[in-house]
């Protein structure tokens, strides 16, 4: 049996309804909470009126409880009466929240990157500058979706436009603080809400915006900020000629590693100047592969393949 503990006096029904309103409407996430304090509203009457003629009460036939389930407070009692409500929220409310959302996105969205003007900035192609080429190129894919889509939409609210399938779905999206399936399929995985996501979009393209100023490799890279994380863990090869680590050439992903002879020495005569603690994995995973690290000679410092994430495969 479900059991609720009835307040004493009238009064404190409705402090618990409007408290129990206002922590519903906290909870509601930014874009969203007009609609709530809209349906919280509805149905306070409602509710108000179905406490008070349920004093004392034993039993509650609601969906969401149990046997076990027992209501020590009108406030608990409340929200779950709040949340079954069914109110139909105005379409005039729908298009003008939408619209509020839709138009903050395109006020903020950035512009695409000139792609010709970025790669004339240096004649090189090193891996790094080749890894900035293709998130600019991915970002302007996820930009011009983004943008074009809600071009559509605006229109569509205008009534310029005929709303289609794609275009309702973009205004749910939107209206319930949801990233659009059409813009999660060209970006990467997340698992944010619309707001947070859009703010780490933008926090991506001035990553972006740094280091296509002079294409410069930048001195700390957000490695969880790029689209394919993997690429730039792709920097190195073995020069043989010189006997040390290289820059790897382009489209050369996992260059050969020449026959290795290895040799037990004592540890006060092995070589610390200029080397590169290479970790070994058995496949590309790395993690959990680890086998061994190799000291392996480098002419620059050992921060680049550091930073690079150079690594020796046992199979790719």
């Amino acid at each position: 049996m479900w059991k609720w503990k009835a307040p004493t006096k009238k009064a404190d029904v409705k402090v618990d309804v409007d408290a129990s309103v206002a922590k519903v409407v906290e909870k509601a996430p930014s874009v969203g909470k007009a609609v709530t304090e809209f349906h919280a509203e509805k149905v306070k009457a409602k509710v108000t009126k179905e406490v008070e003629t349920k004093l004392p009460i034993e039993k509650v036939g609601m969906k969401n409880l149990t046997e076990d389930t027992k209501l020590e407070s009108p406030t608990e009692i409340i929200e779950v009466l709040i949340e079954e409500a069914e109110v139909d929220i105005p379409s005039e409310m729908v298009d003008a929240m939408v619209k509020n959302v839709l138009d903050e996105i395109l006020e903020k969205l950035p512009e695409e990157y000139n792609m010709i003007d970025i790669m004339q900035k240096s004649a090189t192609r090193t891996p790094y500058i080749l890894v900035c080429f293709q998130e600019c190129e991915r970002m302007n894919i996820l930009v011009r979706e983004i943008w074009g889509s809600l071009k559509q939409l605006d229109l569509g609210l205008k009534g310029e436009l005929t709303f289609s399938p794609a275009m309702e779905a973009l205004q749910s999206a939107l209206f319930f603080d949801l990233v659009p399936d059409t813009w999660s399929k060209l970006a990467y995985p997340s698992t944010y809400s619309l707001p947070q996501w859009f703010n780490d979009l933008l926090m991506r393209c001035r990553e972006l915006d740094t280091w296509t100023q002079d294409l410069v490799l930048p001195a700390v890279v957000w490695l969880s900020g790029f689209f394919n994380p993997q690429s730039f863990l792709t920097g190195a090869r073995w020069d043989i000629q010189t006997g040390a680590i290289a820059e790897a050439r382009l489209k050369d992903l996992t260059s050969i590693m020449p026959v290795i002879f290895v040799r037990a020495i004592p540890v006060d005569r092995q070589e610390t100047k200029h080397i590169y603690k290479c970790p070994v994995y058995k496949t590309k995973n790395r993690g959990p592969t680890y086998v061994w690290t190799f000291n392996l000679k480098t002419k620059v410092k050992p921060a680049k393949w550091v930073l690079a994430g150079v690594a020796l495969l046992l199979a790719v």
